[in-house]
């Protein structure tokens, strides 16, 4: 198994603290030819729905074999495996590996890619560290972002570098249900907010393979019933009213014209909402 050079990091760190760069530090003095791309790092701070769905958007549009770090880790230091995941894709020829916690932000992509798991084995990756690179340190069960999945990231972009030296190979992960839509009655599902981006538009867990656009009739949240669908923004009502579109990620998503849909609706993740179907 080997890496390019990239090495994509998606975190809820924030901007305002170190984090981050320690973690681009750390992946340096192991492996200095690595090629760090900031994601983002201001996903909603413990939302693992709005780090799955981000992980979503952006696997497709990297360079085959990128290194994907995804810490968004509520339980840290806990029973969550710390995992180095290698994706194939079902429908074409591209593979991508994660590296972060087995928490659920595989959740999403696990219906189009083929997904290995490979468990890091924290002492042993202290042993290679210490030995290959006189690198020591005490880990820490807080930050694991810097002790283990940047380091494991570095070694696994590095030339003959092996990840057997410090993994075992565990085709178990965690998806969240709490991820996909369900269908409740023969026309109606019980539908979810993944996540809520900076313009205010409100992405749900359902998408045109569970429910196709011209079989939506409505959807119910905070007791507002909304049967508009729009194709684009610009068609959505300017009078601070909110409709639907399909977003470039095939969600279904509640949106306004130039307006915040979350702000105007009061919405926040993990709310529910009903959508019917004609």
């Amino acid at each position: 198994m080997s890496a390019s050079k990239i090495i994509t990091l998606t975190t809820d760190f924030g901007i305002e603290d170190s984090y981050v760069s320690v973690l681009k530090g750390q992946i340096k003095r192991i492996n200095s030819t690595a090629e760090i791309i900031d994601i983002t790092h201001l996903i909603k701070q413990y939302s693992i729905s709005s780090a799955a769905y981000i992980f979503k958007s952006i696997l497709p549009y990297f360079p085959d074999k990128t290194a994907h770090i995804v810490v968004v880790d509520p339980g840290v230091g806990g029973a969550r495996k710390p995992i180095i995941a290698e994706l194939k894709a079902i429908d074409k020829q591209h593979c991508a590996y994660f590296i972060g916690p087995d928490n659920g932000i595989l959740s999403l992509v696990s219906k189009n890619y083929r997904i290995t798991i490979f468990e890091i084995l924290p002492e042993k990756l202290n042993l290679f560290l210490r030995y290959k690179f006189k690198i020591n340190y005490d880990f820490s069960n807080t930050f694991h972002g810097r002790d283990i999945f940047a380091p494991a990231a570095a070694l696994l972009t590095a030339k003959k570098m092996h990840i057997n030296n410090f993994t075992q190979k565990n085709n178990n992960f965690i998806a969240l249900a709490d991820c996909f839509a369900k269908k409740i009655e023969a026309k109606k599902y019980l539908v979810k907010v993944l996540h809520i981006d900076s313009f205010g538009n409100i992405i749900t867990n359902l998408t045109i393979t569970d429910l196709m656009p011209q079989k939506f009739r409505c959807l119910k949240i905070k007791n507002q019933v909304i049967d508009m669908l729009a194709h684009n923004y610009e068609q959505l009502p300017k009078q601070k009213k909110c409709g639907c579109i399909i977003g470039s990620m095939l969600h279904y998503e509640i949106s306004a014209n130039t307006a915040s849909a979350a702000q105007l609706l009061k919405v926040k993740i993990g709310d529910d909402l009903i959508v019917f179907e004609k």
